[in-house]
């Protein structure tokens, strides 16, 4: 356990219980990842988004495949994330993917979710072979935080869209 602000914070799988605070957590990261995407949605369609999100992985039903972790002081989520296990098929890896990872804003660069991936490092997914996720290059602040836990670039996903932006090129 670490301590930031006032009681310790605790890393651990999501509980049932959590949704409400989760939701608020996915419902920040959607507003934030959008700002990256160039997206501009109302605030409700970013709310439902995160919605869709929490219904198609529901905290008691989600399958040995995704797992949501938490970093939460007393009443207070700080961070989350999303983690999906996956075999690549053709090379017969075990891959770990993080799908999403957020912190709030005022504890950003304190060391929360670098220890939150450290647990997840630790427990059930150890055995990885490999981790990876993707990343908006236009977020140079996440590109150098996970660089800073040892990811690296291996390959570039690009998006070719109709409207003519670039704004959707993302670096794993």
């Amino acid at each position: 356990m670490m301590k930031i602000i006032s009681t310790p914070i605790q890393y651990r799988p999501a509980l049932p219980e959590d949704k409400s605070g989760l939701l608020l957590l996915l419902r920040e990261y959607y507003q934030e990842i959008l700002s990256y995407d160039l997206e501009v949605l109302p605030l409700q369609e970013r709310h439902s988004q995160a919605d869709q999100l929490l219904e198609r992985l529901p905290l008691n039903q989600l399958t040995g495949n995704y797992q949501y972790y938490l970093a939460v002081s007393g009443t207070n989520y700080l961070a989350f994330c999303l983690l999906l296990r996956r075999k690549r098929f053709l090379l017969g890896k075990k891959i770990a993917y993080i799908e999403a990872a957020y912190t709030v804003p005022s504890l950003r660069s304190r060391g929360v979710m670098k220890q939150l991936i450290h647990f997840i490092m630790s427990g059930d997914d150890r055995d990885a072979d490999a981790w990876q996720l993707q990343v908006f290059l236009r977020n140079e602040r996440a590109i150098h935080f996970w660089e800073s836990l040892g990811f690296r670039s291996n390959s570039l996903v690009m998006e070719y869209s109709a409207k003519g932006d670039s704004s959707h090129d993302t670096a794993i």
